[in-house]
């Protein structure tokens, strides 16, 4: 299981990737009308959208304002991914990653056995991590018995 984790992480970086290049696509397609209407300003389009009484145009103002926070929040996870190192990319993710980015990674991953430093490594750590768990586990259900079982004598 370990030894999975770079090649998942590998993979929700690339998830990532394609969700901030789609988001980064169809603001373009605003930015072109900022570029034209509001000298390249997408705070000002989405101005005049929101402001507009056109229920359907506010709406599309609305829509552009997430788009904007959508990439925005594309780009933190992805930066503070890509090309960081191994430790600090399994610390980000561990405690940022986004739950549906996680579920479409999951349906596409394809296992492999990567024989890179992080990978060995990982597997290690888990399986230490996982073995020390049961030693305390069956420990602890050993004093638990032989206390049940001292009891038993001395009635």
């Amino acid at each position: 299981m370990g030894i999975q984790c770079p090649a998942f992480l590998t993979q929700y970086i690339q998830q990532l990737s394609g969700r901030l290049e789609e988001a980064k696509w169809q603001l373009s397609q605003y930015q072109t009308l900022a570029d034209m209407h509001f000298n390249g300003s997408l705070s000002k389009l989405t101005e005049h959208y929101l402001s507009n009484s056109d229920t359907i145009i506010n709406k599309t103002g609305m829509i552009v304002n997430e788009l904007i926070n959508r990439r925005d929040y594309l780009t933190f996870q992805f930066t503070s991914l890509h090309n960081q190192p191994y430790l600090e990319q399994l610390w980000f993710f561990s405690t940022n990653f986004d739950d549906s980015i996680v579920q479409q990674t999951y349906t596409m991953f394809s296992l492999s056995i990567p024989l890179t430093i992080e990978a060995l490594c990982t597997g290690f750590f888990i399986a230490i991590l996982v073995m020390s768990l049961l030693k305390l586990c069956l420990y602890s259900c050993s004093c638990v018995y032989q206390r049940m079982f001292k009891q038993v004598e001395t009635n």
